[in-house]
């Protein structure tokens, strides 16, 4: 069965590509240009417990939001909610990883572009 994606829908991933490309262009640069936040960056992937933790965090964000071999046998009210709670742990993740590297505006700029990617309804 093939499945086909509505134009609007289609148009909308686009853009939340584009938004997440020039946020990592960003990043890389504020990375790079500042020598000891790379310095950070490289000591961290150098060491074996943070290594091995990087990876188990990756692998299960992957596991428990894409499921790719069906492991989960849930319905799909759980699976939703299983992915947002997955979405905001891995953020969660990302943005201690931002303050290990003294990334204030980077933390500031991913919740953003989780949020209005993942459509959380807020009442504001």
């Amino acid at each position: 069965m093939k499945t086909t994606i509505a134009p609007e829908k289609k148009k909308k991933i686009e853009y939340n590509l584009v938004l997440l490309f020039v946020f990592l262009i960003f990043l890389i640069l504020f990375i790079t240009i500042e020598g000891h936040k790379f310095k950070i960056l490289k000591t961290d992937f150098q060491d074996p417990y943070f290594v091995i933790n990087f990876i188990v965090v990756v692998i299960f964000s992957f596991v428990m939001f894409i499921d790719p071999f069906n492991f989960i046998n849930v319905s799909d009210k759980d699976r939703k909610s299983m992915r947002k709670a997955t979405i905001h742990a891995f953020v969660a993740f990302l943005i201690s990883l931002f303050a290990h590297l003294d990334l204030i505006y980077g933390s500031f700029f991913l919740v953003w572009y989780f949020v209005y990617t993942t459509n959380d309804d807020l009442e504001l």
